[in-house]
């Protein structure tokens, strides 16, 4: 009867801890999302697109070198700023990890999308075909990238029994939180 007493015993704290470990990802995941990732949205569009604006109106005046120097003075340096930002992030569970670096990878890849953009100024016509054929495969990648980030933050919501909610947020714009479902 004892060791009958200790297998329950042993099976529950494990089950028990098994389901404590899912807690800490489950408020991980959402931290990180209503933290970290809303962090990085808003420093991503105060810092780099607001830039993309004024960076339309210099390539409609036609100046390749002007387009390419406001990219790598202007823009470069935003999304660097993002970047770093997100290296920064730090995760304990693995699984968030995994999703801020899926993140990351999206970021570097766009980051060098725009670093090849710069490249274009100055080259000669049969190069630049060549340079655009590139710079569309990165924004493919990039794209493919961004998809399996999001693919992955849903199965982890739904893993984790995460649902969204809708706020208003400081600047009165509505954004999406995560919140745990009211099961749990």
């Amino acid at each position: 009867m004892k060791i009958l007493s200790m297998i329950i015993g042993i099976t529950l704290v494990v089950s028990l801890s098994g389901c404590s470990n899912s807690d800490e990802v489950t408020n991980e995941l959402i931290e990180y999302h209503n933290d970290s990732f809303l962090t990085f949205k808003a420093m991503k569009e105060e810092e780099f697109m607001s830039k993309v604006g004024e960076y339309i109106k210099i390539v409609k005046k036609g100046d390749d070198q002007v387009s390419a120097d406001f990219l790598e003075e202007e823009m470069l340096p935003k999304l660097n700023e993002v970047l770093d930002y997100l290296k920064g992030v730090e995760p304990d569970h693995k699984e968030v990890r995994e999703l801020n670096e899926l993140l990351i990878e999206a970021e570097e890849a766009g980051y060098k999308a725009i670093k090849e953009g710069t490249e274009l100024a100055g080259i000669k016509e049969g190069e630049t075909n060549e340079k655009m054929l590139q710079i569309d495969k990165y924004e493919n990648e990039l794209q493919e990238m961004y998809d399996s980030f999001l693919e992955r933050r849903d199965e982890l919501m739904e893993k984790y029994d995460i649902h969204w909610v809708e706020e208003n947020g400081e600047d009165g714009k509505r954004i999406k939180k995560m919140e745990r479902d009211a099961e749990h």
